[in-house]
């Protein structure tokens, strides 16, 4: 009995040992658990927004949304404005063709040309064919201009009659070479709205054009500017100022003919020299009267 006893407390003792543990854990877990419920320091926040929400009557919400669609639908619609289109000078083609040469004066510095000249642009606002000049020129006459358009560009041609200066270079006598510019320049208009193009395929020089002692040709046209140190005495510019215009020249070259010319030009004196050159080879016995006549 005694030991009956003693095993039945021992049986009760576990059991509530293991009761007293079964509690520890569900209390730990209890413990470990998330509360479903936010922070104390979250709440107002919460409440705050929620009562914002609350505070405006529901008859106000359909009534808002309209309103604003109908301003939004009165309000203009505002385009961005296009890009303005980049203006830049205006291109005008220019073109040569030397017909005859008057005169090549060594004497006089100059020479007279008689030549074609046309131009080709697009736009109504310029007259190329009134505002141009032959440069170091002076004209001796000038056509009637002919216009018309082809092409949808306007196309004017004239003819022109120019008394060219230049300074001839005859150091290397009779084989020397010159080279005559001939100029077109825009006088009306600056570079930075008026440039000149050459038309180089159908400038040049007619192969009738014939000058005495010479030989011509012309290399093809190249386009150029002319800058001019001076503001022409308008006191609306400084005195430093400078203005640069557009150009076409041509350069024509007139080259001697060379030997031949040379030979005809000495033949004389050559022969003058050789026969006196022969009173070396003449002994002194052998003159007499006769002999020396």
């Amino acid at each position: 009995m005694e030991f009956t006893k003693r095993r039945m407390f021992a049986w009760v003792l576990g059991i509530a040992a293991l009761l007293a543990l079964l509690s520890l854990q569900l209390r730990g877990a209890h413990a470990q658990t998330p509360s479903a419920t936010p922070a104390p320091s979250e709440r107002p926040r919460v409440v705050a927004s929620a009562s914002a929400s609350d505070a405006s009557p529901p008859s106000e919400a359909p009534s808002a949304l309209p309103a604003a669609s109908a301003a939004a639908s009165a309000a203009p619609s505002v385009e961005p404005a296009p890009p303005k289109p980049s203006t830049g000078p205006v291109k005008v083609t220019v073109g040569l063709y030397v017909n005859q040469v008057y005169e090549l004066s060594l004497k006089d510095n100059r020479v007279v040309l008689d030549f074609w000249l046309w131009f080709r642009w697009k736009g109504d606002e310029l007259k190329p064919y009134e505002t141009f000049e032959v440069k170091n020129a002076r004209l001796d006459s000038k056509g009637e201009p002919t216009i018309k358009q082809v092409n949808g560009e306007n196309y004017a041609y004239l003819r022109v009659v120019a008394n060219l200066t230049h300074f001839w270079n005859v150091s290397a006598y009779p084989f020397d070479e010159h080279t005559v510019k001939l100029e077109i320049e825009e006088v009306d208009s600056e570079q930075e709205h008026v440039v000149f193009v050459p038309d180089v395929e159908s400038s040049g020089l007619s192969r009738d054009v014939q000058v005495l002692t010479f030989v011509p040709s012309a290399a093809p046209a190249v386009a150029g500017t002319s800058t001019y140190h001076s503001n022409f005495g308008d006191p609306s510019l400084e005195a430093t100022n400078q203005t640069v215009y557009s150009k076409v020249s041509m350069p024509l070259f007139f080259k001697r003919e060379g030997l031949s010319y040379f030979i005809k030009l000495f033949f004389g004196l050559f022969v003058a020299a050789g026969i006196a050159f022969l009173a070396f080879f003449i002994k002194p016995t052998d003159l007499d009267p006769r002999f020396g006549l």
